[in-house]
């Protein structure tokens, strides 16, 4: 982990990759914004694991990171 700012920011990094999870309040409700660094996208392999980020990230993550915020 690399940096926590309850309950607003949670940074960390993996290989030469860093994810940054921000929580943004909105109206009535709460927005998160990802953002992930350290892509080489002119490397196929490298590429290859972002393009397969972004389903996983839909589909798993972010239900179980809602889960987690109405549980408060």
């Amino acid at each position: 982990m690399l940096e926590v700012v309850e309950p607003e920011r949670l940074v960390n990094s993996f290989a030469d990759w860093t994810l940054i999870r921000r929580l943004v309040p909105e109206g009535k409700g709460t927005r998160l914004l990802l953002e992930h660094t350290g892509f080489d996208l002119d490397d196929t392999r490298r590429r290859a694991a972002f393009d397969r980020m972004g389903p996983g990230r839909r589909e798993l993550v972010l239900p179980e990171f809602a889960t987690l915020v109405e549980a408060g």
